[in-house]
């Protein structure tokens, strides 16, 4: 599985301002960009690569968020969004099936 987690600022941020995002046990991943500029939106990227079915990571994150944890289905993917407690980040990830692992993507 994919995973690809996104961190937005809601105002001005700075590097050292991103909230740590949880990653599964066993996640090997990368940094796609520590501090961008998207469509106006200060962020954050990275991927990670997991060794389990998305379920298994959705559970992950469920467990780790609670009942703020929002799980929106887009265009055959799950986008799974959480707002941190201070709201000053909405953190996504993208979760997308690749073979027999999970490929996220977030900041």
């Amino acid at each position: 599985m994919l995973l690809a987690p996104l961190a937005l600022a809601a105002g001005s941020a700075v590097a050292a301002d991103w909230p740590s995002v949880p990653v599964p046990k066993d996640a090997k991943g990368e940094i796609v960009s520590d501090d961008m500029i998207y469509n106006g939106l200060r962020m954050r990227a990275s991927r990670f690569d997991v060794p389990l079915p998305v379920d298994k990571v959705k559970a992950f994150y469920r467990e780790e968020w609670g009942r703020g944890m929002i799980d929106t289905p887009h265009r055959g993917k799950s986008v799974l969004g959480y707002p941190t407690k201070d709201a000053k980040h909405y953190i996504t990830v993208e979760l997308t099936q690749a073979g027999n692992s999970i490929t996220p993507i977030w900041p």
